[in-house]
């Protein structure tokens, strides 16, 4: 199902690379493995390799291959007076300051310049690895692609802000165009975790709208969200394909629910199970805008997949969506368990994936249908779609 508003966005990006990526930061950076052939990175071998041992042909989807990223997060280091924005250098906390990166929306380099303009104005000191000392420590930003207007998230070494650090954020807010909410996540101390679950909204709207094949979704800034969002359209057209009319659709792992959300509109059912704190209420923002004949065949279940205890009646779908470690034992416990007709896997790690994938054809799985989508072009990394049913 096309928009003619994705169509538009489409159109607009013909003229981007083809197959190679230059950037002048490149290797320092460790966002990127590859410049060349980018479209084909080395993981994807592999997984052709298993999928043509599995009588399996999978093609690999890829749209844009720079200016792609809607979705950052990036290290604060420095001083005041001459503040680093950037990722780290690969296996290290050392900081790779990118005034420029050719994957990014171009907005977040000119948000990422007003804000290191505004760091040194306000002396907001940045955080410093070797001493644990420093107060800013990470930025978040998300992009609406309609409109370029950015969710920004600064995550500060403590539980309060001062004087300084109210104004710094009250200055950008006010005093630009980029911004259409502002928000703080207080994470005191030292963890290779960057966000912590002290949340407050400083200036803004709350809920943040993405717009995915003519649907809106809302997002709160600690719920996941896709960096690339025409690759995760195709996604979600596939995922429509692949499920039957009239289905009744059971999504563990949902996030705020884009996946079933969409499938809702040709399903008899779905229930989506998530436990990440702010999702259900992103979930009911976004159906709170659907006609109430889709809205009603929805059901969320604020819990972890692992401690879920699933509706007795019959599923036919069953998708999950797990994070790259793949599916937990209790996980497989549970499709075990619920035996639905079919089982979509969403996987955004290829080799627990191939793991998985081993395990399930061991235990009565038929693999019948899969696809990879390119969502970090110039990582060595792809996602995968693949459908299973119940052998006979």
């Amino acid at each position: 199902m096309l928009t003619s508003n994705k169509m538009v966005i489409n159109r607009l990006r013909t003229e981007f690379p083809t197959k190679d990526i230059s950037c002048s930061l490149f290797p320092l950076c460790s966002g990127c493995k590859l410049q060349k052939n980018v479209r084909f990175p080395p993981i994807w071998k592999e997984v052709v390799n298993f999928f043509t041992a599995k009588n399996i042909t999978a093609e690999l989807i890829s749209k844009e291959i720079t200016e792609y990223r809607s979705k950052v997060k990036l290290a604060v280091r420095g001083s005041f007076l001459l503040p680093q924005i950037g990722l780290f250098r690969e296996g290290t906390h050392e900081i790779v300051d990118m005034p420029f990166c050719p994957l990014h929306y171009p907005v977040i380099d000119e948000a990422c310049a007003l804000i290191r303009k505004k760091i040194t104005e306000h002396k907001i000191e940045p955080y410093a690895e070797n001493t644990r000392k420093g107060r800013l420590k990470y930025i978040q930003m998300l992009v609406n692609r309609k409109t370029n207007k950015i969710q920004v998230s600064f995550i500060f070494n403590d539980n309060l802000l001062n004087k300084n650090e109210i104004k710094f954020l009250e200055d950008l807010y006010l005093n630009s165009i980029f911004f259409h909410s502002v928000w703080v996540n207080l994470f005191p101390g030292s963890s290779n975790t960057i966000l912590g679950d002290n949340w407050k909204l400083f200036h803004g709207e709350e809920y943040f709208e993405q717009e995915l094949l003519g649907m809106s979704f809302y997002f709160h800034p600690s719920c996941f969200s896709q960096a690339h969002l025409s690759v995760f359209e195709d996604m979600l057209e596939y995922l429509d394909f692949l499920v039957p009319i009239n289905a009744s659709v059971l999504e563990l792992y949902a996030g705020v629910g884009c996946i079933g959300l969409y499938m809702a509109q040709k399903s008899s059912k779905v229930v989506f199970v998530e436990s990440s704190p702010c999702a259900e209420k992103c979930f009911k923002k976004t159906t709170s805008k659907l006609l109430s004949e889709i809205s009603q065949k929805c059901t969320f279940f604020s819990s972890s997949v692992e401690d879920m205890i699933f509706p007795t009646e019959k599923i036919d779908v069953l998708i999950v969506d797990p994070p790259r470690k793949g599916l937990s034992k209790k996980c497989k416990e549970k499709i075990s368990s619920l035996q639905p007709t079919q089982l979509i896997y969403v996987s955004c790690g290829p080799n627990s994936f191939i793991r998985d994938c081993n395990e399930l054809l061991e235990n009565g799985w038929v693999l019948n249908k899969a696809r990879g989508f390119l969502l970090f072009p110039g990582t060595d990394h792809a996602e995968i779609i693949s459908s299973f049913i119940r052998s006979l």
